[in-house]
């Protein structure tokens, strides 16, 4: 009988469960109750022995300082003796470091150290040492480091993000706002809130501040630009039975369509926790529920005019309202006169209940805010305030709007505080699939009252769909073609009827209801218990042009074309000039009554007299390119003083990225192929070697941009960031410096305006930047255009053929075939006049990222993706139940109490407060010894230990200071000291060994304050970086307002760490510490640049011995773009390099700096401009409103030193610098003394191989 063998490896659990695999063994530890019990109680007993032992430490320390010192007696005086003279204090040379890190806190004078305990004063002191066991820590066995002064190098470091400062706590809260509301706005004070430790700070016009600060509820969470799930746990759950029935409805509802392992692994927590129950879903009547979900109806709290609740049940569910539109028949058809006709039904929601239901929800409403201030920026004492404009209920329509709202005569026996709740509308037609005709027109509701950043997180629900348009039907031509005769209708009354429906839909969308509401107001209780009166107003509608012109009403690219003023056509081109910027201001588009009577006059001729839509009648409409349709905004919020022209603010998207920009690249494709085909195949070929860079910034180009297929509107974005490199060179001078000008002005243009945060002195810059960016077009219109003939491209020949095709169908005639025709490029566009608009628009309502027409269409995905779980008829039916599901499913879960989550959440290794983040593994190490002996051939590998160790060393030395709290001393000091002790034998690699990571993630402080994530991966295309190069901080800027170079690059060939012991002056212990450190090869900036361009760089060339070096990972500003100088050609033409480490043989001979690559960047080269960068933070930088406008060189400071590298020991620098310039002579002579290795390696002869180290190369 055979015996079953027992396993290699067994082991028992104190709970007595036992395990064959080490994995499971190890991951029934982590939740073993008694093992947990357990450890708990052998730390109990570890705190025990800590504290006793630190009680005695106490006590000799006590007993040492008590007999030197003179002071007997605790009190003042005994303060005054610890005490030093300000002389006496070192401070660190801030010319000696490479870096100037941002203050972690605002500046406060130090505090004085405190006394040690007396025994002779204080005997009872460790008993009662011992009575605060129970708030003892492992942490507090150490001795008090609170008052060390860290020096210079550690205090400057990463600034986390943070919100305003917290509002003083008002006394009357339920009173404050009603206070304030009847006090007259003349005699309002001017209230400020305390500056943050950016500078930044609240003004308010009131007597007190208010009561609701959505502020306080910021997290530092909701500062990082990363997506973040909310919890998923609650108590009530109506309609359905239980928690279980909920959570999976949720999961099947709100979770997605196309189920992902994130969306399995929801699955996985809701059935696998304990308290799952299978017999609490077996029996559920999932279609019922379903049902109740769109039938449902939600309790709100009203008030009548004497401000009188009633608790009332109003549905919030969707409607369905026929559309009626009047249809106008010439005198010339066969039955001239008006007929109404039925367009179909309206699927919407009521505007007042969407209101209300956002205000009564208690997961929005406390991100509301309610009052409206004014954002400064104070950077310093001495420094002026700067406004600061971002946000919509920070701007100063909201504002004017608030302050009007105040000063006007309240509802009759009503004090109840009155607030403007922002409406901020959108829409666009949008196709629901690749392959086939399904479209909608969703209308999306957003409020300004809430942050900008919620409004641009899908997963917060933001955007309220409130209506899906229609249009108008096919029925309709045949319905038409019957009263022209058989005819079918023209364009101009096909257009018209347009018109009429689409206001048509909008007048039942301003009921009878929201106009009460406009002007009296909506009586709710909020969630915080205070009644409140909400006024809507209306600021802002996001659209592309076609759209603008159906809401504006006037004729699409008629003789005024811009929907805000009336500059004409032919005069759109002058962007920028004195001119034109009065012409915007003294010709201002403005709802009328003059205007409101020539269109009403204009209809009745169309209506009445049975006159053309496009005739001799509407003639007196063509001097403002009117329309003889009524405005629904016009008719029903005029009386109140609404001005329908005001809402149509400017978009970024369809004007810029995919109007000015793709109009500019494809006539530059026309004149490249009017040159030679070749050219258009080195273009994407110099596209295609351009690195990616960020998270979401520029991508991967495809092989073939030239052919334009499939660009969505971040793709021309991007070929607008990159375009400069690319374009370099490719056409003969002069026509190449005007190309290079005017894409520089056009992308130092769209990155300014697409900032996400604005000042007084930004919204300067960009004003000159729209100046210069005019300029370029007509100098590139008039002398580069005129110099090719360009043809349409191929593209373009075939697209044109293609309608023609299209329309011979229809005409019955066939279409004469064509060669290509010639194309000039024209400047008098609407999308060229739109750039001078944005200055005021951003002035007014804030930056552009609020009003973006990019959120409607990021929106269009929900549609999209619920329109896979219809039936493909009747769509806007189908699409309303699904969103009244969904959006009631999270009504139960934001209405339910929410508690701890079912499962613990992990604490991401990726912590973006931190500076970095490396990996914690071992997995990838690499035997130096090995390592040094297979590259000994290798220049970037010259010297490569003693470099490192010399490195290590004053980092060593610094830890170690600050472990035994030593006396800080200067850097130059101890440099001297551990060169005169060698010191640097001292240092012992662990195993002799470095550990390699492919990984890591910087995090930085945005310019607008948020944390955004760089993720290197050395070896691969995303391994640059950029560093605060080393100045003189007296330096200041010239009066030109130059921008001095303040950074140095590298690029990463490696991240390591090391597990280090040291024996050297002031060790410890013998245990092994770890230390973080980058591989860099550096750029050097040549002395020669060329004014108005990107800034140039370069390899420092290997033979330099400044060429390599070790940084630390906290030294690391950010990552940055470095892009390919192709006009410079490769340094090896055949593709030869020198090291297989440095990967050299695909090097440029230059390379260009990426401002343009994302906006924090652009906004390190407005040194001292941007809010979140504290690094730049001197007066001089605020106050000289640096730019790149200026087109002068950027410059690099250096110490007087003139030192070489950032291994540089002699000079004391621990921080890396950009290496200067060695000439060839001098580099390369490093002395025997200097290259030996160090500790247990004598020289490199002694350093045996036995592995292949190509896993650095991974």
């Amino acid at each position: 009988m055979d015996s079953e063998k027992p396993p290699a490896w067994h082991t028992s659990c104190i709970c007595g469960r036992s395990f064959s695999v080490p994995s499971s063994y190890t991951l029934h530890n982590r939740s073993c109750p008694k093992s947990r019990k357990r450890l708990s109680s052998a730390l109990e007993q570890a705190k025990d022995v800590l504290l006793e032992s630190g009680r005695e430490k106490r006590r000799r320390i006590a007993l040492r300082q008590g007999s030197e010192s003179s002071v007997v007696t605790l009190g003042p005086s005994t303060y005054r003796s610890s005490i030093q003279p300000l002389e006496a204090i070192p401070i660190p040379n801030a010319g000696s470091h490479a870096f100037e890190r941002a203050e972690n806190e605002l500046e406060h004078p130090p505090l004085p150290a405190e006394a040690p305990p007396n025994p002779d004063t204080e005997p009872n002191s460790s008993d009662q040492s011992g009575n605060d066991l129970e708030h003892w820590t492992l942490a507090s066995s150490r001795g008090r480091r609170e008052k060390a002064r860290l020096p210079e190098k550690y205090r400057q470091r990463d600034v986390l993000p943070e919100p305003p400062s917290a509002l003083p706590p008002s006394v009357l809260v339920r009173l404050s706002a009603s206070v304030s509301d009847q006090i007259p706005s003349d005699n309002r004070q001017v209230i400020k809130s305390l500056r943050n430790k950016f500078g930044l700070y609240r003004q308010y016009y009131g007597t007190q501040f208010p009561d609701h600060d959505p502020n306080d509820l910021v997290k530092f969470a909701d500062m990082v630009d990363a997506p973040n799930k909310p919890s998923l746990i609650s108590i009530t759950y109506d309609p359905y039975p239980n928690e279980n029935s909920f959570l999976l409805g949720d999961w099947y509802w709100n979770g997605g369509v196309q189920k992902s392992q994130s969306s399995f692994a929801d699955l996985i927590r809701i059935v696998g926790h304990p308290d799952f129950r299978p017999e609490d879903v077996k029996g559920t009547n999932w279609k019922r529920i379903n049902a109740q979900l769109v039938r449902d109806t939600i309790p709100v709290t009203t008030g009548d005019s004497d401000c009188r609740g009633r608790d009332e049940r109003t549905p919030d569910g969707w409607m369905e309202t026929p559309i009626k539109i009047q249809v106008p028949f010439h005198n010339k058809t066969d039955i001239p006169g008006s007929v109404e006709y039925v367009a179909g039904n309206l699927r919407h929601r009521k505007l007042v209940s969407v209101i209300r239901e956002k205000i009564s929800s208690p997961t929005t409403f406390p991100h509301l805010h309610l009052e409206p201030y004014e954002l400064y920026w104070k950077p310093d004492e001495v420094s002026e305030p700067i406004r600061v404009h971002g946000e919509l209920y920070s701007s100063d329509a909201f504002i004017d709007a608030h302050r009007a709202l105040q000063d006007s005569p309240k509802e009759p026996g009503c004090d109840l505080p009155r607030v403007v709740i922002g409406l901020m509308f959108a829409s666009d037609a949008t196709h629901l699939t690749d392959f086939s005709d399904a479209k909608l027109w969703p209308a999306y509701l957003a409020f300004g009252n809430e942050s900008k950043d919620r409004r641009g997180k899908p997963s917060h629900q933001a955007f309220e769909h409130i209506a899906y348009f229609e249009k108008l039907p096919d029925s309709f031509k045949s319905f038409a073609e019957k009263r022209f005769g058989g005819k079918g209708p023209n364009a101009p009354f096909m257009a018209h009827c347009n018109r009429e429906i689409f206001h048509a839909q909008w007048d039942i969308l301003l009921d009878d209801e929201f106009l009460e509401a406009y002007k009296h107001g909506i009586v709710i209780e909020c969630c915080d218990g205070i009644r409140r009166r909400f006024y809507p107003r209306i600021f802002t509608y996001s659209a592309d042009y076609p759209e603008k012109v159906l809401i504006a009403l006037i004729r699409n690219l008629g003789g005024c074309p811009c929907p805000r003023c009336l500059i004409p056509l032919n005069e759109a081109g002058q962007v920028g000039t004195p001119k034109d910027m009065k012409l915007r201001q003294t010709r201002k588009r403005c709802d009328t009554h003059a205007s409101r009577f020539d269109v009403k006059t204009a209809r009745d001729k169309v209506y009445i007299d049975n006159y053309a839509v496009n005739g001799t009648a509407v003639d007196i409409l063509k001097s403002e390119s009117l329309v003889p349709t009524i405005n629904a905004f016009s008719e029903k919020l005029n009386p109140f003083g609404f001005d329908r022209f005001r809402m149509l603010v400017v978009d970024l998207m369809h004007e810029v990225e995919l109007g000015v920009w793709k109009t500019t690249l494809t006539h530059l494709l026309r004149i490249l192929d009017c040159q030679s085909e070749n050219l258009k195949y080195e273009l994407d070929r110099r596209f295609r070697e351009i690195p990616p860079f960020g998270l979401d910034g520029i991508r991967k180009f495809s092989s073939n941009t030239s052919e334009l297929k499939r660009k969505a509107a971040h793709d021309y974005e991007d070929l607008l960031q990159c375009a400069i490199p690319v374009f370099d060179s490719l056409l003969p001078e002069p026509h190449n410096s005007c190309v290079l000008r005017l894409l520089f002005d056009l992308a130092y243009w769209h990155g300014l305006a697409k900032l996400r945060l604005h000042t007084d002195r930004t919204l300067d810059i960009l004003s000159e930047a729209t100046m210069s960016v005019g300029d370029s077009y007509r100098s590139f219109e008039k002398e580069t255009c005129t110099a090719f003939e360009t043809q349409e491209l191929k593209r373009e020949q075939a697209a044109r053929q293609r309608r023609q095709a299209k329309q011979a169908v229809i005409s019955g005639v066939a279409p004469k075939p064509d060669s290509r025709r010639k194309k000039q490029f024209n400047t008098c566009t609407y999308t060229m006049h739109a750039l001078g608009d944005y200055v005021e628009t951003i002035r007014r309502c804030g930056t552009t990222d609020s009003y973006t027409t990019q959120r409607a269409e990021l929106e269009h995905r929900t549609s999209k993706t619920r329109y896979t779980r219809t039936g493909g008829k009747s769509v806007p039916l189908q699409l309303s139940r699904i969103e009244q599901r969904e959006r009631r499913i999270r009504t139960i879960r934001g209405n339910a109490s929410r508690t701890p989550s079912q499962i613990d959440t992990e604490i991401a290794d990726d912590n973006p407060a931190r500076q970095y983040n490396m990996g914690h593994t071992e997995n990838f190490s690499i035997h130096i010894p090995m390592f040094l002996h297979k590259n000994r051939d290798d220049p970037a590998v010259k010297c490569f230990f003693p470099r490192l160790q010399r490195h290590l060393l004053l980092r060593i030395q610094e830890n170690l200071r600050q472990e035994s709290d030593g006396p800080e001393v200067s850097q130059g000091t101890a440099v001297q000291a551990a060169a005169l002790d060698e010191s640097v034998c001292s240092i012992f690699f662990k195993n002799d060994r470095m550990y390699l990571h492919k990984k890591t993630s910087f995090h930085y402080t945005t310019y607008d304050v948020r944390r955004g994530t760089d993720i290197l991966t050395p070896g691969n295309s995303r391994c640059d970086v950029m560093f605060l190069a080393r100045h003189s901080p007296d330096d200041p800027l010239d009066d030109s307002s130059t921008i001095a170079h303040y950074y140095s690059y590298a690029r990463v060939l490696g991240a390591y760490h090391v597990n280090v012991v040291y024996t050297g002056p002031g060790m410890l212990d013998y245990n092994a510490r770890r230390f973080d450190f980058l591989w860099v090869r550096w750029f050097q900036v040549p002395n020669q640049e060329s004014p108005g361009m990107l800034q140039s760089v370069q390899f420092v060339p290997m033979a330099d011995d400044a060429a390599f070096g070790f940084v630390d990972p906290r030294d690391v500003l950010r990552a940055c773009h470095i892009i390919p100088r192709f006009a410079s050609g490769k340094v090896d033409p055949h593709g030869k390099g020198f090291s297989r480490c440095a990967k050299d043989k695909n090097d440029y001979k230059s390379y260009y700096i990426g401002w343009f690559s994302d906006r924090d960047l652009l906004m390190r080269y407005h040194y001292g401009l941007g809010v979140g960068h504290m690094h730049s933070r001197t007066s001089a930088a605020v106050t000289s409103s640096s730019s790149l406008f200026t087109r002068q060189p950027l410059q690099q400071f250096f110490g007087d030193d003139g030192a070489c590298g950032s291994d540089s020991v002699a000079n004391g620098n621990t921080s890396p610098e950009r290496p200067s310039e060695v000439p060839e002579s001098e580099g390369g002579d490093e002395s025997e003394e200097d290259c030996e290795l160090g500790g247990d390696y004598e020289s490199e002869e002694d350093c045996e191989s036995e592995e292949d180290c190509e896993s650095e190369e991974d």
